[in-house]
């Protein structure tokens, strides 16, 4: 039989160099495989140097029937005695079981000089494929589940254990709960007139421009006063420059209160952010200022920090 089909191939291609027409041949390795097995396709096209060939193109992942192709190369071969040789290596695989074929291809040739396309077909060629699994025939034999313990003896009596702990920790909690004493009430919130004098008080104890931190006075005074127009007229100005800060207190304290703070703010910011130095003597004018925008809210206006009861600023 394989002496025939060489034969007849032989044959085949005498026919095609005569006639001029192009000849083609495929050569399947192996022709028995199993499910996922790499497969070998090559495709042989002789014809003469005045023929053009379009030959199918088959791509990584493109379908040939119910073969994908993994791997596609041409290799041309040119003698010098007639006709010319293209070899096309297809590298092929197929998820099926039993015969598989690998379908026609149409081949596209012309003369170059007549120059009118005309189809050639490969021949249908089939590839046995087996299942993946060696022996069906020997399938061990099925026995009925045997019943087993979710738990071990050992395990069954760590699980006594450790609720019987359980139960005691949750017994020893619930006695201790009633033990603690009820919290203390908390007291009432500081005003923020009493919150700004408290923390005017421990800034004039530091006495920070008689050490010479003037911006560590400034930083913190200015501080005082924002936080305390912030608490007293429910405004967000913690974060805000001086420069956007002044259109907002400009529309809610009194043209007196703004002009000072202007003030303040202004020369506050020079020592801050410019370096420019202050004086003890100005360090005490701007606490006084702020010492008396508080105690102004409160009705007790005093000429100066020690009657309020305040330590020397320095």
């Amino acid at each position: 039989m394989r002496v025939f089909h060489h034969k007849l191939m032989l044959a085949f291609l005498l026919s095609g160099i005569l006639y001029g027409a192009p000849s083609s041949y495929i050569d399947i390795t192996p022709r028995q495989a199993r499910i996922g097995d790499l497969i070998s396709v090559n495709l042989i096209l002789e014809f003469d140097e005045n023929i053009e060939i379009k030959a199918p193109s088959l791509n990584r992942e493109s379908q040939w029937g119910e073969f994908i192709v993994l791997e596609s190369t041409l290799q041309t071969e040119r003698r010098k005695s007639k006709p010319y040789k293209n070899s096309y290596l297809i590298k092929v695989t197929v998820l099926d079981t039993g015969f598989q074929a690998l379908p026609p291809l149409q081949i596209l040739w012309r003369d170059r000089v007549n120059g009118e396309w005309q189809s050639l077909e490969t021949d249908s060629q089939f590839v046995y494929i087996h299942s993946s699994l060696k022996n069906l025939e020997n399938i061990a034999e099925i026995y009925t589940p045997q019943r087993i313990s979710i738990l071990s003896s050992g395990e069954w009596l760590t699980l006594i254990i450790l609720l019987i702990l359980t139960a005691g920790l949750l017994f020893y909690g619930l006695r201790s709960r009633k033990r603690i004493p009820q919290e203390k009430i908390a007291a009432p919130p500081l005003s923020p007139e009493a919150l700004a004098q408290k923390a005017l008080y421990e800034l004039a104890e530091k006495k920070l421009p008689l050490k010479g931190l003037y911006k560590d006075f400034y930083v913190e005074l200015t501080f005082i006063l924002k936080r305390y127009l912030e608490q007293r007229y429910y405004i967000h100005i913690i974060e805000l420059s001086t420069t956007e800060l002044l259109p907002v207190l400009e529309e809610t304290v009194t043209l007196q209160e703004f002009s000072a703070m202007k003030s303040l703010l202004q020369g506050a910011d020079l020592v801050k952010f410019a370096a420019q130095k202050s004086s003890i003597e100005r360090c005490t004018q701007d606490f006084n200022l702020v010492e008396q925008l508080v105690l102004m809210a409160r009705n007790h206006v005093t000429e100066n920090s020690q009657e309020a009861g305040f330590p020397d600023v320095v």
